[in-house]
C-alpha cells in the first residue's frame, strides 16, 4: 500500500513520460489546485490508485522517460 500510495501521489503532480497524451487519466487531475489534488488523493481507496496506476503502466509513452539527470 505505502509504494503504491507513493506511486500514485507522485503521478498527480507530473507525468514521468516526454509528453503527457490528451487520454491520460491523470491529467485533468494535473489541472486542479494543489489542495484539491491532495484532497483527491485522501479521499480516494485504493483499488482506484490501482485502477489509474495500471493506466499508466500501458501508457503508450511508457518507453519514452524524460531524462532527469544527465550524468555525462
Amino acid at each position: 500500500m505505502y509504494c503504491e500510495a507513493n506511486y500514485f501521489s507522485g503521478l498527480l503532480f507530473s507525468c514521468p513520460y516526454k509528453n503527457e497524451l490528451e487520454t491520460c487519466a491523470f491529467k485533468e487531475i494535473r489541472k486542479i489546485d494543489l489542495d484539491k489534488r491532495i484532497e483527491y488523493f485522501l479521499n480516494t481507496d485504493l483499488e482506484e490508485h490501482r485502477d489509474l496506476i495500471t493506466k499508466h503502466l500501458n501508457c503508450q509513452n511508457k518507453n519514452d522517460y524524460k531524462i532527469i539527470n544527465d550524468c555525462d
